[in-house]
């Protein structure tokens, strides 16, 4: 896979205000590619871990159910992708771990408005330990 693709979706990622035009580029570019699909393997990663199901309930409802998370790392690329399920709706990712930056992609239900939601997420943190946290 070309490493220029990596470096095209990160700065679309970052930068691009239309985050379907990412989304569009990233199932075009990579998905469907099957050498793309042989990269990465399953992985952790305590950040997406913890602000994925927190950025979901925003663009839903704090009651939707959020599970099934599965994240596909790309150590080279430092990059991961991945699926999860919001109240019963298949949602996707990307993230670069470089720049601290990903997006969701959340259908609606097939018996909602039949469109895609989008969320660009970031690390407010950007790498940096937290100092002076006040846990009153």
């Amino acid at each position: 896979m070309a490493p220029n693709r990596f470096r095209k979706l990160k700065h679309k990622t970052t930068h691009e205000k239309q985050l379907a035009d990412v989304w569009l580029y990233y199932m075009d570019n990579f998905i469907d590619d099957p050498s793309f699909l042989d990269l990465g393997d399953r992985a952790r990663d305590d950040f997406l871990e913890a602000i994925i199901p927190q950025v979901c309930k925003q663009m839903f409802t704090p009651k939707d159910r959020f599970s099934d998370l599965l994240i596909i790392g790309i150590p080279e690329e430092r990059f991961f992708h991945g699926s999860f399920l919001i109240g019963g709706r298949m949602g996707s990712l990307i993230y670069f771990k470089d720049t601290e930056t990903g997006i969701l992609a959340v259908p609606n239900r097939l018996n909602e408005d039949p469109t895609v939601n989008y969320s660009r997420f970031s690390n407010p943190l950007k790498g940096k330990a937290p100092s002076n946290i006040n846990l009153n």
